[in-house]
């Protein structure tokens, strides 16, 4: 018996040093691969050139423009009433749209943008700039997931994957976008 607890002893000590040596090797050996992905933004262009968009969701049409130019800009819905909106939720959408990467991207033939639900978006933003450019983000459905949305840029057959934040940023009641004090003056 003593013989057999040696004899698997000893081959435990040789396969725990061989399995040390090839972990060892393996890893030293290997070249290192940093995986470094850039992906480019999702829009090309400075925030301060932004002078007003348009959201489109659930069949209402909220339209916003900045009333200054400043870095602290304030800025205001003109439409479906004219009134000042939360500056801390036009920054988070506006640094959404103009500072995000864009993240995977696809092409797709035209027949195929409804599987993305692209064909009838469920929301689409329209971004107007300060040079006369104009960019359109249509956004379709979510991924089997439900954490990335399908955006399309400017009518591209490109479907970019954002994340979820971005339809969260935009799929807002009206009073979420209106300043407190607003707020107050319509309910009073």
């Amino acid at each position: 018996m003593a013989g057999l607890q040696r004899r698997t002893l000893i081959l435990l000590v040789i396969a725990a040093v061989c399995g040390g040596f090839a972990l060892a090797f393996g890893h030293f050996l290997s070249p290192s691969v940093t995986e470094s992905v850039d992906f480019p933004p999702l829009l090309s262009v400075a925030e301060m050139q932004l002078i007003g968009f348009t959201i489109f969701v659930q069949g209402e049409t909220l339209d916003f423009e900045r009333q200054s130019v400043s870095s602290d800009a304030t800025w205001r819905m003109t439409t479906p009433q004219s009134a000042p909106v939360s500056r801390i939720k036009v920054q988070q959408l506006i640094s959404l749209l103009t500072n995000h990467q864009s993240g995977k991207s696809f092409a797709v033939q035209a027949e195929n943008l409804a599987e993305y639900g692209l064909d009838n978006p469920f929301a689409s933003v329209v971004l107007r700039f300060n040079n006369g450019s104009v960019h359109n983000l249509a956004f379709g459905h979510s991924n089997y997931d439900q954490s990335k949305v399908y955006v399309r840029v400017d009518g591209n057959l490109e479907v970019r994957v954002l994340s979820l934040t971005f339809l969260e940023a935009i799929d807002r009641q009206l009073h979420e976008w209106l300043e407190p004090e607003t707020i107050a003056e319509i309910l009073s």
